[in-house]
């Protein structure tokens, strides 16, 4: 195994200096940028390799005891009969030059080629997969907005799959545009997020800069690879041709904006009434209520889904909660510290008589920072704790408004 080169060192140090600085500030993001960071490494290791030939060839040449075969060489030993042999033209006309022996490269759609096209290829249910997660139809402003976006890229990836396949001339140059389009692209989505719905750069920060080095890593293989040198061009196309490989493209991207707005779609749920069995509080909120009992007597009900949640806790007061406003205080500071966010703003409330507390928050999510909304209300008895969480920049503030509206403590 040959040692690595200056460059190859200065890979892995980069590499092993990126997952240690995961390890300390990279947060829920930690596993991702960790293998970001060694897929990087292992692929800007492997390009810096470099051709060892000439080194190898003056190894074999120092065992051997003769000089290695440089043309100053060759020159040297030439036998003495050969400068008696008069000069013959080069390239008579009707003659054939030899030509040197060469050593093959590698050739055709192989190698690195081949995840680049396996991802290009599954990029549309990809896409199906993280538009369904990303919300549901008419909850979020910009959902048709990704959704459309979503598609072109779908379509787009697939034409360029296409043809690195088939070997176009013009494929590196398609791949090349394609990657540097989709860097951009997401680019602009996260500075957007920060922009308009205040999402914190620092989450999306690791991804941002793994993606920008992947694309100049694959940016420059499409340059000095000698196996795409050797596929696009010198061999012959294949069977598909760019007709047809337009309609494809442009039915998966029509495809894949209609699949995620019909799973957007199924995830809308209907507003309705609903009455606790207690009988004390009735409130309206959408889909079906899912009751549950947590560990310390509190009743919950839990309505919504994956997406934006909705929840009323109702607890039976001891006389240690008589001051209400440590009682908001305690309660409030407790759920935030559970999620692990940060609390924006209180403000007091009132609800028919009844005193209340209405608080704003931020917490991490997975990937993108949730909004999270929250009001508190107190009886001589018995206290209420209203939740509604969301991403941020969406519909979670109309949405709490509306659920805590129509909140009604019933006597």
């Amino acid at each position: 195994m040959e040692r690595p080169n200056v460059k190859q060192w200065v890979v892995l140090w980069c590499g092993a200096i990126w997952i240690v600085g995961s390890l300390l500030i990279a947060g829920d993001s930690v596993v991702r940028s960790s293998i970001a960071g060694c897929v990087i490494t292992a692929l800007l290791f492997l390009q810096l390799g470099g051709k060892r030939g000439d080194s190898q060839q003056s190894r074999r040449a120092a065992l051997s005891g003769l000089p290695p075969t440089s043309d100053a060489n060759l020159e040297a030993v030439k036998p003495p009969l050969a400068d008696a042999v008069p000069a013959v033209e080069s390239n008579p006309a009707g003659a054939i030059a030899p030509t040197a022996q060469q050593t093959p490269g590698p050739s055709g759609v192989g190698g690195w080629l081949v995840p680049l096209v396996i991802g290009m290829l599954l990029t549309p249910i990809l896409n199906i997969y993280l538009l369904s997660l990303y919300g549901e139809i008419w909850t979020d402003r910009w959902f048709f907005t990704l959704t459309i976006a979503g598609g072109i890229f779908s379509g787009w990836s697939l034409f360029v799959a296409l043809a690195l396949l088939n070997r176009w001339p013009s494929a590196p140059k398609l791949a090349q545009a394609q990657l540097v389009s989709s860097l951009i692209f997401g680019t602009g989505i996260a500075v957007l997020a920060v922009v308009s719905a205040g999402v914190d750069i620092s989450e999306s920060a690791p991804t941002l800069i793994g993606s920008f080095l992947g694309t100049l890593l694959w940016v420059s293989y499409f340059n000095k690879s000698r196996r795409v040198a050797a596929t696009y061009g010198p061999m012959p196309p294949g069977p598909i041709r760019m007709g047809h490989a337009n309609v494809m493209g442009l039915a998966a991207g029509v495809l894949v904006c209609l699949i995620s707005l019909a799973v957007a779609h199924s995830r809308r749920q209907v507003w309705a009434e609903f009455h606790s069995e207690s009988g004390h509080y009735e409130v309206e909120a959408p889909g079906q209520a899912r009751a549950s009992t947590l560990e310390n007597g509190i009743t919950q009900e839990a309505f919504g889904n994956d997406v934006r949640g909705f929840v009323i806790s109702n607890a039976t007061l001891t006389p240690e909660n008589a001051d209400a406003q440590s009682y908001f205080r305690n309660v409030r500071n407790a759920v935030v510290a559970k999620l692990k966010g940060t609390i924006i703003r209180t403000s007091s409330v009132d609800l028919n008589g009844y005193p209340g507390n209405e608080f704003v928050a931020t917490f991490p999510g997975n990937g993108v920072t949730g909004d999270l909304r929250g009001r508190i209300y107190k009886t001589d008895s018995e206290g209420f704790l209203l939740l509604v969480s969301g991403p941020q920049g969406g519909r979670t503030e109309s949405d709490a408004d509306r659920f805590f509206r129509s909140f009604r403590i019933e006597p």
